[in-house]
């Protein structure tokens, strides 16, 4: 039986064949693929506003059972979540319908445990009777907290998986380092064994790649954010260059312009990188780490050089280091701002022609793996 939207809409726990006929399904039919799209965008956008501004699993367990709760149930502090909550309750419920729902179910699983619970009290008069630690509502609380869960990803629908949606692009890098030019005109470095995914409509309010691997990013500026989405972390900009790593998290280090890195639990907790910063993310981190850097060396493993207004002594040092070279420069260029981008692969006498004729120096290769970089001489 041919699969519909309504089928792939509804589904939420998806076992392999299914996976696997969803991704046949849309590659066979634009349209289905087309709508598919929307509605992964769709529900990434109505997943983070509900993260952003729903209360959390404990406040949603005391809102849903607040008439049963006795006042030496809940600690101070529990009591003070229900009272912060409580007051919220009628706005987030005229913003967000499906929350009665979640409070329903709730409910109904406190229901289904207290039946439960009472069921174990009547037992035969030959079997020892059930120990009793504290109030059965105490437990209760703990065990609805999974409930909660359980309803937020039914109402809230979340498509952030590590497994790319089966119809975006996708550039799986190869030995080498690639390039891809993504529809807006963006480009992306790719290193070697790196993973890209990106969706793109025309459409949406973002544009929004999935990385595992390690990327240089130059975004071209836009009215619609690019944000970076790893295993750890949510990458936002607007036009900038960028260097993305994963490596049992997610290091982003800022080139040009502005981004904004924040972890996907604490989407409200984001900061600012300015350039020459890095930021650094992991899975139980609930803020970036923040640091400032030398951009050449932090953005190395690019296998760019990446000079910004930088002395020309300081890129003849890092040329030397990089290519085991002895380069001579002359004293009247030590001081030479340069400002330039350079693949590592071009080797270094390509990219001393190229900064030779921008700074209009000669470039001299001499004996013995040695340069000679001097002013050209005047007419």
């Amino acid at each position: 039986m041919p699969l519909t939207i309504e089928d792939i809409l509804l589904l939420d726990d998806w076992s392999d064949a299914e996976r696997r006929a969803v991704r046949e399904a849309v590659r066979q039919d634009p349209s289905l693929a087309l709508a598919w799209r929307r509605w992964q965008h769709l529900s990434q956008r109505i997943h983070q506003e509900w993260a952003d501004a729903v209360p959390a699993r404990e406040a949603l367990v005391l809102l849903a059972c607040r008439d049963r709760w006795a006042a030496d149930d809940l600690s101070e502090a529990e009591h003070s979540l229900l009272r912060e909550s409580a007051g919220q309750l009628d706005q987030l419920m005229a913003a967000h319908p499906a929350l009665k729902h979640i409070l329903d179910r709730i409910r109904a699983e406190a229901d289904d445990f207290e039946t439960a619970w009472a069921r174990g009290a009547a037992q035969p008069a030959d079997r020892q009777p059930v120990q009793r630690v504290g109030s059965p509502l105490r437990l209760l609380r703990r065990t609805l907290a999974a409930a909660a869960v359980v309803a937020l990803l039914v109402v809230g629908r979340q498509f952030l998986t590590t497994e790319p949606a089966a119809d975006l692009p996708t550039w799986a890098s190869t030995a080498s380092w690639d390039v891809a030019a993504l529809p807006d005109g963006s480009e992306v470095r790719i290193a070697p064994g790196t993973t890209l995914a990106w969706l793109f409509a025309d459409d949406a309010d973002e544009r929004r790649v999935r990385l595992e691997g390690s990327a240089f990013f130059d975004v071209v500026a836009g009215p619609q954010p690019f944000r970076v989405e790893t295993e750890e972390a949510l990458t936002t900009v607007l036009g900038t260059s960028f260097g993305v790593r994963t490596l049992e998290g997610t290091e982003v280090t800022l080139l040009s312009g502005r981004v904004s890195l924040a972890g996907h639990a604490a989407l409200g907790e984001a900061v600012v990188l300015e350039p020459g910063q890095q930021g650094w993310m992991t899975k139980d981190m609930a803020r970036p780490d923040v640091r400032d850097v030398d951009m050449v060396r932090a953005l190395i493993w690019t296998e760019l050089l990446i000079f910004r207004d930088t002395p020309m002594s300081d890129v003849v040092r890092q040329l030397s280091e990089t290519f085991d070279v002895t380069i001579e420069l002359d004293e009247a260029l030590r001081e030479t701002p340069l400002t330039g981008t350079f693949e590592t692969e071009r080797g270094t006498k390509a990219i001393l022609d190229i900064i030779g004729a921008a700074l209009g120096a000669t470039v001299t290769e001499l004996e013995g793996n040695r340069f000679e970089v001097k002013p050209a001489p005047r007419n």
